[in-house]
């Protein structure tokens, strides 16, 4: 007798070959589909032999449905099986309206807190091997009938031979009670009658259960909604400040802020903001200092410098003057010593000779006497040619 694979759709000459895919047991009819994940063994005599008939639903599609949801009053449903990762013995068949990660978390943790059932003690021996069941869908739909497609999987599992640990015959659970926000704080409630080390060894397993794909969509959520929540106390607070203490706020920031954290944050506002915006705000920021006197721009000036740190004052300060040709310094240095009164120059000479070593006014001596005597020579070169 010919049989074919469902899965692989391999077909056997002997009804004792056994396929290697994942679908077996193999099914004698090549148009039927049976459920998903069935490796608990060779197929049987009365499977065989077509004695079992295959219920409806088995040609629901592999993995279809959705998560849970209410839609006009109708919730939509999808009854599973839970499986030996190694061998795919199905063990369990159950029904849920939640996220099936979700589920399958559920089923690991009461576990984990109780293994008064058959099924718990079944899971946490996988979890003490380091594995966990594997979960796959095999029917969907909504509304009503969820209890008849749950008895009539169990049933057709039992009669094919596999061992379940269903406590009952099916159709007698809560595929899915109350709305999210219920089954959220039942948890909470849930989480607080439990002690630190009990909850602690609960997220342990959790964990290892998980797969690194999991983990890592599950830690990005958690840093988006933390970003999110962030953003929005912020925006809360922000909006309850009056205007001084928003500009108060703006100006410690910026006070405590390095040099190179403001030209960071100044290359990315300036990337985000297009040339006519940044034409515009130019020509806003030109119209307003033109109708100060030159007073106001001097107190705005001196007001904005005296808010800067004095290591940023010396790193601005050399960065000017490293900017500046010999000419340009000199020129600067004449303009400023021009400016000032007999008495200020006075002084700033005094601070500027107590402030050199011996050595350094020796030198500048030394330099000034060479100085002369090239400036005498000179004009006594330009005498004696003019004679």
């Amino acid at each position: 007798m010919t049989v074919t694979c469902p899965g692989c759709r391999k077909r056997f000459d002997d009804e004792n070959d056994w396929c290697l895919c994942s679908h077996n047991p193999l099914d004698v009819d090549p148009d039927a589909t049976v459920p998903a994940g069935k490796g608990f063994g060779p197929p049987t005599t009365e499977l065989l032999e077509g004695k079992v008939p295959v219920p409806k639903g088995l040609d629901a599609p592999h993995g279809s449905g959705h998560i849970g949801s209410w839609d006009d009053k109708k919730l939509t449903w999808r009854i599973y099986v839970l499986m030996n990762p190694r061998t795919r013995v199905v063990r369990y068949v159950g029904c849920t309206t939640r996220a099936l990660q979700s589920r399958l978390r559920a089923h690991i943790c009461e576990s984990m807190k109780s293994q008064k059932t058959h099924k718990s003690r079944w899971i946490m021996s996988l979890l003490r091997s380091g594995l966990s069941p594997q979960l796959e869908v095999i029917e969907t739909g909504s509304g009503d009938g969820w209890q008849d497609a749950e008895r009539r999987w169990i049933s057709y599992y039992r009669s094919i031979g596999a061992n379940l640990a269903n406590g009952t015959d099916g159709g007698d659970g809560t595929p899915g009670w109350g709305t999210p926000e219920q089954r959220r704080e039942a948890a909470r409630k849930g989480a607080a009658s439990r002690s630190f080390e009990e909850r602690s060894a609960s997220a342990r397993m959790g964990q290892a259960a998980r797969t690194f794909e999991a983990k890592q969509a599950s830690r990005k959520k958690a840093i988006e909604t933390s970003r999110a929540v962030g953003t929005l106390a912020m925006a809360n607070k922000w909006a309850s400040m009056s205007p001084e203490q928003r500009s108060s706020v703006n100006k410690k920031t910026w006070a405590s802020t390095t040099l190179k954290q403001r030209a960071q944050f100044g290359a990315r506002v300036s990337a985000a903001i297009s040339e006519e915006e940044r034409e515009r705000r130019r020509r806003a920021i030109l119209g307003r200092w033109a109708k100060l006197t030159p007073e106001q721009r001097s107190l705005r000036a001196k007001a904005r410098w005296a808010e800067v740190p004095a290591e940023q004052r010396s790193l601005y300060a050399r960065k000017r003057e490293a900017d500046k040709t010999a000419e340009k310094r000199s020129a600067d240095a004449k303009k400023t010593w021009a400016s000032r009164s007999p008495e200020t120059r006075g002084a700033a000479a005094k601070q500027f000779q107590a402030s050199r070593t011996p050595e350094q006014r020796s030198a500048s001596a030394r330099k000034r006497e060479a100085n002369k005597k090239v400036k005498k020579l000179s004009v006594a070169s330009a005498t004696q040619k003019g004679s």
